[in-house]
């Protein structure tokens, strides 16, 4: 038992898996805060990504390594993908970490069988299944195939909210017990003080989130356009591909 309780409190090494830390979004956010939380701790938090960015140069700035992996893309590539896992391979075992922490689809995919290739427990985070509402029934069916395969390769599959974990248990991705909702956690920052609207002024809606069918930016057009007559703005903040 003493040897347990010594033994957890050795330095571990987590690394994290995403295809891209390019732009600001929840995942990137979310694992550039974890790799530099678990730095504080005394532990080492490694990103592996496809490609680097914003966000990853803000994590290198904070004192996290950065490892860059051009094969691993968000399309879907087969010659691309089994050179994905190849040189994800090789980074991990030239990390040796204690535990592979994969996020977004595709970097689920190649990380949990890397992993699995070198036999280190892995878990795998959604941050949005890429099957949920919006996507085209043929994509869904792909991608409900691949999690449901893929499934077993990770010790533990994190959704970041109890819809997405419902809409999991729905598609039978894994049994219930290996599934876990966990709420994105935020670090403290001083909130500016709060502007006050002009009186007969525009309300302001802002949406911030990436440009892509799961988001759903075209829902939130369309309720809007039912109340066009008051006096409103929207304002979209995003990036990506589309």
């Amino acid at each position: 038992m003493a040897a347990d309780v010594e033994n957890s409190k050795k330095s571990k090494t987590i690394a994290f898996i995403i295809t891209r830390h390019a732009e600001y979004g929840g995942a990137q956010i979310h694992i550039r805060d974890l790799a530099k939380m678990l730095n504080d701790r005394g532990h080492r938090g490694v990103i592996l990504t496809g490609k680097k960015g914003f966000v990853s140069e803000d994590a290198e700035a904070l004192g996290v390594e950065v490892i860059e992996i051009p094969s691993l893309v968000r399309e879907i590539s087969p010659l691309k993908d089994i050179k994905a896992v190849y040189d994800v391979v090789r980074a991990l075992k030239k990390v040796s970490p204690d535990l592979v922490s994969c996020h977004s689809s595709k970097a689920g995919i190649i990380g949990r069988t890397a992993a699995k290739i070198l036999r280190i427990p892995a878990i795998f985070t959604a941050h949005g299944w890429a099957f949920t509402d919006g996507i085209s029934e043929k994509k869904k069916k792909f991608y409900t195939f691949a999690e449901r395969l893929c499934s077993p390769l990770a010790a533990k599959i994190i959704t970041v909210s109890e819809f997405d974990r419902k809409i999991a248990l729905d598609a039978k991705v894994c049994p219930a017990d290996k599934m876990v909702a966990i709420h994105n956690g935020m670090p403290d920052i001083d909130l500016p003080e709060r502007v006050e609207r002009t009186p007969g002024a525009p309300l302001r809606l802002v949406m911030i989130a990436r440009f892509s069918p799961q988001k759903n930016h075209s829902l939130l057009i369309s309720a809007l356009s039912t109340i066009r007559d008051r006096n409103w703005t929207l304002t979209l903040a995003g990036g990506g591909d589309d």
